[in-house]
């Protein structure tokens, strides 16, 4: 089995409860879909991000939670290669 690059989001403490049915998946800010914003795989049941380069060898499993949106500043922190357009 190949190995998979994958990253560990760092969890917020105090998080806003979202408003709105769109928000960031690391901060829970809500978002506008109109604007720009970013999308991670995430992984493992959470908390867990697959590098887009890795799409073909992932084998999705029960903790896929798929592509979720991720505001730029997240994006910026976690880093723009770890995300993808949506």
């Amino acid at each position: 089995m190949t190995e998979l690059r994958t990253k560990n989001l760092l969890p917020l403490g105090n998080r806003p409860h979202p408003r709105t049915p769109f928000y960031c998946c690391v901060c829970h800010k809500d978002m506008n879909p109109s604007r720009p914003y970013r999308l991670v795989r995430v992984i493992r049941g959470g908390m867990v991000v697959l590098h887009p380069g890795d799409e073909a060898k992932y084998v999705t499993d029960a903790g896929d939670l798929g592509g979720l949106p991720i505001g730029n500043d997240c994006a910026r922190e976690l880093g723009m290669e770890w995300t993808s357009a949506p």
